[in-house]
């Protein structure tokens, strides 16, 4: 088990979670003063467009991209020794460390599972909303 990401993950459910009845609520609103064609058309992602809950996503891809970081000297990749027994290598050294979070996954797909009652949040990510600058860093 990871910890690091499980408590990464808890923040960002439990925040999901405190989000749910207020954007629940403000989408039912919108529902009732516009219509559901045209809410709907406005907020074509549902409630995962909501800037509330792209702040969160964001907050906890960050958080996840930090471990990614401490933990890149784990992935560096190993040259297998062309005189070993075994010319093709072995996955010892995907092994040795902690493994890359896919961040996708631990914040939208696995939520589905993790805490379904709050996947409609995030379900409707089509993107993921963190921008890079020039030098391919994160703003």
């Amino acid at each position: 088990m990871d910890e690091e990401l499980e408590q990464v993950r808890g923040v960002y459910i439990a925040e999901l979670r405190a989000l749910a009845p207020r954007l629940g609520a403000w989408w039912e609103a919108g529902v009732a003063r516009d219509g559901e064609d045209a809410f709907g058309r406005r907020w074509p992602t549902g409630l995962a467009g909501h800037p509330s809950v792209l702040a969160a996503f964001r907050r906890a891809y960050l958080a996840i991209e930090r471990l990614n970081d401490e933990r890149a000297e784990d992935w560096s990749p190993q040259l297998p020794d062309p005189l070993s027994e075994d010319p093709w290598g072995s996955d010892a050294a995907d092994e040795k460390g902690r493994p890359f979070i896919r961040h996708v996954e631990a914040l939208v797909d696995d939520l589905e599972e993790l805490a379904p009652d709050v996947f409609d949040l995030v379900s409707g990510l089509v993107f993921v909303p963190i921008g890079l600058d020039d030098a391919e860093a994160v703003v």
